[in-house]
């Protein structure tokens, strides 16, 4: 059974269930913990004891997952929902003497802004790090969304006469209204093969509900290019209004967001692509970038990290 030094994360938790943990929370006790506490406290003995010195106001945006010097840390910047519930295992992981933050989302915490523009992110992440560290050269890294924005941070460093030393993302592509038509060609492709692999296994009676799924997949894809479908998030209905506000301004943002062509020196981590319903990110940063070192990765896109 559950005890009280077993740890959340050891028990498989994540930014989902951390959210209806702190909800559940202030339903029972009428007291409103940020979600960063679960880090500090992990196991129900510690919250408990925490509990009552944790204020229910905003806490600072860029949040330590793992100790070391500050004179060099590494900032990663959170993916869609923008809890660094997603970056603890991470985090912990990473064989790097320097401390490790995860920069949380803006508006995850009561009272603070909710950000619907890449830029906007970008200028309030870059202030809450400056002041850890007050000039660079900085390491930046970004999963998913959040990689538009560490990228949008990064040109803004450089723009402003600061040094660059990192600049990873994570898995990270941009919008279907600006994949050039090449990422189209083989995102089409893939997903046939993929589909027809699948049918190949079915029943005949099995056949037509799979081409409907597989038209209806395509078709989303045109939607969302033609700027039809927006912030649509299919995993919308099943999470709390707070995170479901988080994740509508991360995909309007997104859908807003044209990176611009630059010489920056970027590593891609990529999932395996055979795995994803994303189109290739290899293809959309060699079109931007000239200085792109490119690692494969295992896993989709949700179970890289």
């Amino acid at each position: 059974g559950l005890g009280e030094h077993d740890n959340f994360f050891d028990l498989g938790g994540n930014s989902i269930t951390a959210l209806r943990l702190v909800v559940e929370i202030e339903r029972k006790t009428g007291r409103l913990l940020p979600l960063t506490a679960l880090i500090a406290a992990p196991t129900i003995a510690e919250l408990a004891a925490a509990a009552n010195a944790i204020m229910p106001q905003a806490s600072f945006l860029p949040v330590l997952l793992k100790s070391g010097p500050v004179s060099m840390p590494l900032f990663i910047v959170t993916g869609l929902g923008g809890s660094v519930m997603e970056l603890y295992a991470l985090a912990r992981l990473l064989r790097t003497e320097s401390a490790v933050y995860g920069i949380r989302a803006s508006g995850s915490e009561p009272g603070e802004t909710v950000h619907e523009r890449i830029e906007d992110m970008s200028r309030a992440y870059l202030a809450a790090i400056r002041e850890i560290q007050a000039h660079g050269p900085y390491m930046i890294v970004g999963y998913s969304i959040g990689g538009l924005v560490a990228y949008e941070m990064a040109q803004r460093l450089v723009d402003e006469g600061e040094r660059l030393g990192l600049l990873v993302l994570l898995d990270t592509t941009v919008h279907e209204r600006y994949w050039p038509a090449g990422v189209w060609l083989e995102h089409f492709k893939r997903r046939v093969v993929h589909h027809s692999q699948r049918m190949r296994e079915l029943a005949w009676g099995e056949l037509a509900p799979a081409f409907a799924k597989l038209a209806g997949a395509l078709l989303y894809r045109l939607g969302r290019a033609s700027g039809v479908v927006v912030a649509n998030d299919p995993q919308g209905p099943l999470l709390p209004e707070a995170l479901r506000r988080l994740r509508r301004a991360g995909l309007i943002a997104f859908a807003a967001y044209r990176p611009r062509a630059s010489d920056l020196p970027i590593t891609l981590m990529g999932s395996d692509v055979n795995a994803s319903n994303l189109c290739d990110p290899r293809r959309v940063w060699r079109k931007l970038t000239p200085a792109l070192t490119i690692y494969n990765v295992p896993g989709s896109h949700e179970t890289m990290i």
